[in-house]
């Protein structure tokens, strides 16, 4: 459990771990330089409950912090309970169970978010077609449904300073050695969206410059795998989510950015139905030196939006 800053949730997300139906496990807080009482109140639960172990570190990112308490873990087991969710009681016990019986590698569940909606799977248990929909962004790269064999998970590492899709991006290197997934179609986890969070914290320029990051990994990933053909085109796609914003973006518009950051990725732009009309007509027009009729087409863009007749993808 990475812990940054949140006094407001740690307790609600521990006692929920404590109040598991499955009783052997144990919890290790990596406290990553937070400025609140997070720290106390980890000490002083831990004093409690020998089956916690706190470790208190400088302030490293997320992807630290989960590195650190991947590399303390001890069981044949490991998953990940972010500090501000909480679980069901049959939580680890449904994973547990599962993984034992029929002796997977992985095993995932679906989970409710902000209580009232259940973010549900349709039921997938190909490690392939997993990949591919994750870089696609139809299935959620989350570490905390998914229930891993320690000795997968302990061969890869988390990038180093990555502050956002760090998990998406150590699930993905984690199944491509992986044989065998189990979905549980149940909700046992309690995902928090909240403003405050990291990933709603961020400006545009930032989540640009962190997801280039995720992309340049899972192409050395793929390169030293020998899988880059396989995933060539779900990493275009990742390319241009990544630069979408050198365009978007009116706070830090960058046409020369959008077109030379990932060349390879512009030039197959009409490749993919689902990537916004705007970008594309304006990717044609920065190609064919005609960038001042751009701002013409977002207005007709933002004319069809508000017609209904177009919409944000």
């Amino acid at each position: 459990m990475p812990v940054y800053d949140c006094e407001a949730f740690i307790e609600c997300a521990i006692n929920s771990i404590q109040s598991q139906m499955f009783e052997d496990w144990e919890l290790i807080a990596v406290d990553d330089g937070s400025t609140d009482s997070s720290p106390a109140i980890l000490d002083s639960i831990a004093a409690q409950d020998q089956r916690i172990k706190v470790i208190h570190q400088a302030n490293g990112g997320v992807a630290a912090a989960r590195q650190v308490g991947l590399e303390n873990a001890l069981g044949k087991y490991v998953i990940h309970v972010d500090a501000d969710d909480w679980v069901e009681p049959d939580y680890l016990k449904n994973m547990y169970d599962v993984i034992e019986e029929r002796q997977c590698d992985m095993v995932w569940c679906d989970a409710f978010v902000n209580e009232e909606k259940i973010w549900k799977h349709s039921c997938q248990e190909d490690v392939e077609v997993m990949i591919h929909n994750i870089l696609r962004q139809e299935v959620w790269g989350t570490l905390w449904n998914r229930l891993w064999r320690r000795d997968i998970c302990s061969k890869e590492k988390f990038l180093k300073d990555c502050r956002m899709w760090e998990d998406m991006l150590f699930v993905v290197k984690c199944l491509m050695r992986t044989h065998s997934i189990v979905y549980i179609p149940q909700p046992l986890y309690h995902y928090r969206q909240r403003e405050g969070s990291l990933t709603n914290n961020q400006n545009n320029r930032e989540i640009s410059v962190e997801y280039q990051k995720v992309v340049a990994e899972l192409q050395r990933a793929f390169e030293d795998y020998g899988r880059i053909d396989e995933f060539q085109d779900d990493l275009i796609g990742l390319k241009l989510f990544a630069i979408r914003d050198y365009v978007d973006d009116v706070r830090f518009r960058n046409y020369d950015k959008f077109m030379n950051t990932y060349p390879d990725a512009v030039q197959s732009i009409w490749k993919y139905p689902n990537y916004p009309a705007r970008l594309k007509v304006t990717s044609w027009l920065l190609q064919h030196n005609l960038r001042g009729l751009i701002p013409l087409v977002f207005k007709f863009d933002g004319l069809l939006r508000k017609l209904g007749l177009s919409k944000q993808i």
